[in-house]
């Protein structure tokens, strides 16, 4: 199920507009979350 969060970055037009200081935070917190996921997953 997509967030409507995921809907309104890959659809634009359809929702309201999402800052760029909330992209960046979005970024950077999958960024934390692929740097925890590699530590556990096997090489």
């Amino acid at each position: 199920m997509l967030t409507d969060y995921a809907t309104v970055t890959r659809y634009p037009g359809e929702g309201e507009v999402i800052e760029r200081s909330d992209a960046q935070q979005a970024v950077e917190l999958a960024k934390r979350v692929r740097e925890v996921v590699r530590q556990i997953l096997p090489v």
